[in-house]
């Protein structure tokens, strides 16, 4: 089995692997080796109804949907006021996407190998090491890889796809998938011999009418059925499709010019000019009303009357502040909810200097329910000396002034050696929770073509109960060649016979026996001292 561009599978009536590539390239698989501080008590809390509990967090995640709606709406609009707030939201984040994808990466058109029509894909990762008091129980994952590759080819609906599962460098398991439209194929070369092939448009039907049916006694729903490709264009169908009831919504939102003040800009005070986002009330209690319908037709009903409270009873504004240059120095709102007696505040200020406004971001929301305060605040900074960019994250949680929850992120990168690092660390109630370093780096770049990224080490640790080391690396290009189907004998899926399942089954039994997973057994649970006579013949 060979985890790159290519499978290995077994030519009819032979032990011997036949290499078959699925671009026609060779190529070689890499291998494997395989104490809490004192808080002060806070006043017991009232008791509220559920509904009075989930309020408040339905209303967050309404706002944040909006406004995701509002950014993309903006981006498309080429009329005042939307044409100064869209260009004022593409002015701020400029430079950073331009620093990430031809400053890291060299390459201005790599988004383009996830957005093409071919594309290949090879990864491997691998489970180095495991330590800390939860890892006894899991020890034996300790040496385990995963080695996969696909070789995507739209305009010819073909797919082909592998995979092995490996320990300490030897491969126990592995497996093939080829598929177009109406057909799919799937192979285990460490079991068996050739492949499995069935329709996909008539499943279910051909599955009922089988000897596979009757042996099994079993029947499927006649109407079970897909097309392989069709799930990649549904899927991007979806992705893309916008329904009435939310362009109606979006076309309802109104842009108007608002107050002016004075902000930290650039590192001095400058006077921005405010624009104001006019969310009308009618609109989210249509939206709202779109929600709980669509809720019921997915079989689990919403009343309406319940979750209205979540709607603030006057128009819902938030409020752009640009900056002479026409940057966004600053996004804020204030959804009061009376109703739930909740208010959630927003502000978000871009205060970096030079021509990147985002190498300095601080924000924080406050969600203020029943009178307990629920705060979030972060800031981020970024900063380029020489060839290195660093950026240092760091957010923090916290009830009614009491911290309670804390996270730092930092990163570094080499744009020279396209080398990086990163680490994170989570704590709660100033217990470490979660901490994460890794080390990596991109390889073999040309530009819209390929690329390598490399994990030379990713290590876990949870809690200080348990560490897990990660390595490994994933390659995507375009692909060169065909998509190829296995080789080998074919079994009709829905045509075997008895005697060839009892066959292929045999088959399938010698070779787990015999080959690695059945000395692996045999190994971990030392069954040749329970074997008479030092027999190993299973």
């Amino acid at each position: 089995m060979t985890g790159g561009n290519g499978n290995t599978a077994y030519g009819a009536g032979t032990n011997q692997p036949n290499s078959q590539y699925y671009n026609g390239q060779n190529y070689q698989q890499n291998p494997y080796y395989v104490n809490s501080a004192s808080i002060p008590p806070a006043a017991a809390p009232k008791k509220k109804s559920k509904k009075m509990i989930w309020i408040p967090i339905v209303s967050v995640v309404l706002v944040a949907a909006i406004a995701v709606g509002i950014y993309f709406l903006v981006s498309k609009k080429t009329h005042d006021p939307q044409e100064v707030i869209s260009t004022a939201m593409a002015n701020t984040f400029a430079a950073e996407r331009t620093e990430t994808a031809t400053g890291w990466l060299q390459s201005q058109n790599l988004s383009t190998l996830a957005q093409g029509d071919s594309y290949q894909v090879n990864s491997d990762i691998t489970i180095d090491k495991l330590s800390g008091s939860l890892a006894d129980d899991i020890s034996m994952l300790e040496g385990i890889g995963i080695t996969s590759s696909a070789a995507l080819d739209m305009n010819a609906a073909r797919y082909a796809g592998s995979g092995s599962i490996l320990y300490n460098g030897t491969s126990y398991i592995d497996y093939e998938i080829y598929a177009y439209d109406d057909y799919m194929a799937i192979a285990c070369p460490s079991l068996f011999e050739g492949y499995l092939e069935f329709k996909t448009s008539s499943f279910g039907m051909d599955f009922n009418n089988s000897p596979l049916a009757e042996a099994l006694d079993t029947q499927l729903d006649p109407t079970l059925a897909f097309q392989f490709f069709e799930l990649f264009s549904t899927a991007q169908e979806a992705e893309t499709e916008v329904p009435r009831e939310f362009q109606e919504f979006f076309d309802s939102i109104r842009y108007e010019e608002g107050d002016k003040k004075d902000l930290q800009v650039n590192g001095k005070n400058q006077t921005c000019q405010g624009y104001r986002i006019v969310v009308p009330h009618e609109s989210l209690e249509d939206l709202l009303h779109y929600f709980c319908e669509y809720m019921g037709e997915l079989g689990t009903p919403v009343d309406y009357a319940e979750i209205a409270p979540i709607l603030p009873r006057e128009d819902f504004v938030m409020n752009v502040y640009v900056d002479n240059k026409g940057r966004m120095a600053r996004f804020s709102f204030s959804l009061p909810i009376e109703a739930a007696q909740t208010e959630l505040n927003c502000q978000i200020d871009f205060t970096g200097l030079g021509d990147n406004p985002a190498d300095h971001v601080t924000g924080s929301f406050t969600l203020n329910v029943d009178g307990y305060s629920y705060g979030l605040s972060f800031e981020s900074t970024t900063n380029t000396s020489d060839a290195v960019t660093t950026q240092n994250t760091t957010i923090s949680v916290d009830v009614s002034g009491i911290s309670v929850a804390n996270a730092t992120y930092v990163s570094t990168f080499d744009t020279q050696t396209k080398t990086a690092h990163a680490d994170l660390s989570v704590s709660a109630m100033y217990t470490s929770i979660l901490s994460m370093n890794m080390d990596y780096s991109y390889t073999d770049i040309v530009p819209g073509e390929r690329f390598t990224l490399n994990i030379d080490d990713m290590t876990f640790d949870i809690a200080g109960e348990l560490t897990v080391g990660l390595s490994g690396s994933t390659t995507i290009s375009k692909l060169s060649g065909p998509v190829s189907e296995p080789s080998g004998t074919k079994y009709d899926l829905f045509t075997m016979t008895e005697d060839d399942f009892t066959t292929l089954t045999s088959e399938i039994y010698h070779n787990i026996i015999e080959g690695p997973i059945g000395s692996l057994i045999m190994e971990y649970y030392q069954l040749d001292d329970y074997l008479p006579y030092g027999e190993t013949d299973w």
